[in-house]
């Protein structure tokens, strides 16, 4: 799993277009922001890569052929492995080698789109708030279900190995699906402005009558109770359940260490679940006065005035949006993931992507600039990768 935190306003564009705003950010079928799969994953081998571009603007695999043309006792001996190209190798073995490269790999690594999970919106009381929608909680769901089958999968055919990352992963991941999914049971219960929940209920969702966003807009506030986290916690240490009870109240203390991780994400994201607001899909609208709208100019030096056709209007996503992706690891393995396990002395291909992390993305917290507009400071997000 992947969470993605703008620190600074993001523009992933979609090209040109004919309406007010003449380079939109991406959005999905149904109209919703997102970051597609292609540009995260640009910008994540770009960063993987960054000691290793030619000029040409690409990434330089190594020629493993080449490589492959001295025996192994002659390697060892003679060429022991460069640091800096295993570092490579790496990034080749997770992303696949350039299209004019010596040859053809496919990556091992298969990245989802980056989905919003909360956008924040100004407020009338609270300054900002944070805005989702059941239609971009259930896309998050699709994808964490994913996630968790495929590392279940992954974990039954390991040899056991990196076993406690395997399980911290899997922890986060189920309690991140658990957060989802107990906002999306709240809903049908939204109207009930009284709910007061039994002890396994952390979340509920009210309807908010003193507040207002974008002025006169009303909402439903989505409260997440750690009291009732807490709670959990001690009928687990102090009562014999039965496995179906334990599982699940497990999976709803897992929720408080995923808030933890939410809070300590930004500093726009602390006690966000005093933040966390939802409105239904038939309202999608708002999240397009969410987006920030740039009108922006290229002058003349000579005149002063603006060069002829050089008066546009950018959009972008605001800073502290929080984004969720995931990724997979395919059972399909390339020569480089094999070429890296090899020299590394690794095991198995979850140990080859733990790798991935420490080495080359800061054991799995780094900054990186994602989308257009770098150079005016835009674009900058923190990545946290389980």
């Amino acid at each position: 799993m992947i969470l993605v935190y703008a620190i600074t306003p993001i523009h992933v564009g979609a090209g040109r277009s004919v309406g007010i705003v003449d380079l939109p950010i991406q959005r999905d079928a149904i109209g919703y922001p997102v970051i597609f799969s292609s540009s995260f994953k640009g910008a994540l081998k770009a960063y993987c890569g960054k000691d290793a571009i030619n000029k040409d603007g690409r990434i330089d695999c190594p020629d493993l052929a080449k490589e492959e043309s001295q025996s192994d006792k002659t390697k060892a001996e003679i060429n022991p492995p460069n640091p800096e190209k295993l570092g490579v190798a790496l990034c080749c073995c997770a992303f696949g080698s350039e299209p004019l490269g010596s040859s053809s790999e496919t990556g091992i690594l298969t990245l989802t789109d980056l989905i919003p999970f909360a956008v924040p919106v100004p407020a009338e009381k609270n300054v900002y708030l944070y805005l989702t929608s059941p239609y971009l909680l259930r896309k998050i769901s699709d994808v964490l279900d994913a996630e968790v089958k495929s590392l279940d999968k992954y974990t039954k055919k390991a040899n056991g190995s990196s076993s406690s990352v395997k399980d911290e992963r899997l922890e986060f991941l189920k309690g991140f699906s658990e957060l989802v999914s107990s906002i999306l049971k709240a809903l049908p219960q939204q109207h009930n402005t009284n709910i007061q929940g039994n002890l396994d209920t952390i979340v509920t969702i009210s309807e908010e009558k003193k507040e207002r966003i974008f002025v006169d807009n009303a909402f439903h506030r989505i409260k997440i109770d750690r009291q009732k986290i807490a709670e959990i916690d001690k009928k687990l240490k102090e009562e014999t359940l039965n496995e179906k009870l334990r599982e699940e109240l497990e999976n709803k203390l897992k929720v408080g260490k995923v808030l933890e991780a939410l809070n300590n994400l930004g500093a726009l994201t602390s006690n966000i679940e005093d933040k966390l607001i939802i409105i239904p899909d038939d309202d999608r609208y708002l999240f397009d006065k969410a987006t920030l709208k740039v009108t922006r100019n290229r002058i003349s030096l000579n005149t002063k005035t603006v060069a002829e056709g050089a008066l546009w209007t950018e959009e972008y996503l605001p800073e502290g949006t929080i984004f969720v992706g995931g990724y997979l690891i395919n059972d399909r393995v390339n020569n480089y993931c094999e070429y890296y396990k090899k020299q590394a002395k690794l095991n198995d291909i979850f140990q080859v992507v733990e790798s991935l992390k420490e080495e080359r993305f800061s054991n799995g917290e780094f900054y990186l600039s994602l989308g257009g507009k770098e150079t005016i400071g835009k674009g900058l997000v923190k990545v946290r990768w389980w």
